[in-house]
């Protein structure tokens, strides 16, 4: 029987390649930002995957579902508006996709794993809404509506990720304390 997993990047090779031909027309470095916004939150399931972190796969699908169905609703509110023009002339151009796409898979990564694992993933996504600007298909306020959209949508459905399944909190008050210890059945 296949899994699931194996589905997955199975289709998303698919989708790259059945790119190829589009982007062959393209500077390098859209390609290179076409490439960073599926890489980014590919990686960030992956990680998940590779350490076993199922709550953290539930997290990331629900998120990054919600970021994209958002991000299309957005483009279709503002279509028709001065903000839902693009540079190049077209038009959907706010929030951009691509930045939304590559930023839920950064905040997602920063969120759950930390900024060991964030940064690194911030800094492409900052790459891919870079090169969108740069190839003329985005404003800056396109690539940062992108990013803050992620950003809200994660900081609403990503828990930092707990190994051991336990959380101790504690809160000190001036007549009292309170321990708070949450686990995992």
């Amino acid at each position: 029987m296949i899994k699931k997993t194996t589905i997955g990047i199975s289709l998303a090779i698919f989708t790259m390649f059945s790119a190829t031909n589009a982007m062959a027309k393209r500077s390098s470095l859209s390609v290179a930002g076409d490439i960073t916004q599926i890489v980014v939150p590919a990686s960030a399931f992956g990680i998940a995957l590779y350490k076993g972190d199922k709550e953290g796969q539930k997290e990331f699908a629900k998120s990054f579902i919600v970021n994209t169905g958002l991000m299309f609703a957005l483009k279709y509110a503002f279509k028709d508006t001065e903000w839902g023009k693009r540079p190049n002339g077209g038009k959907y151009s706010f929030p951009s996709g691509h930045s939304a796409a590559a930023f839920s898979g950064a905040f997602f990564l920063q969120k759950r794993y930390g900024l060991e694992y964030g940064a690194p993933a911030l800094a492409l996504a900052g790459f891919t809404g870079y090169t969108r600007v740069k190839g003329n298909y985005h404003n800056w306020r396109d690539v940062i509506g992108g990013a803050a959209l992620a950003f809200g949508v994660n900081h609403f459905f990503v828990s930092k990720y707990n190994k051991e399944d336990v959380n101790v909190t504690t809160n000190v008050g001036k007549n009292a304390a309170f321990v708070d210890v949450k686990m995992k059945l």
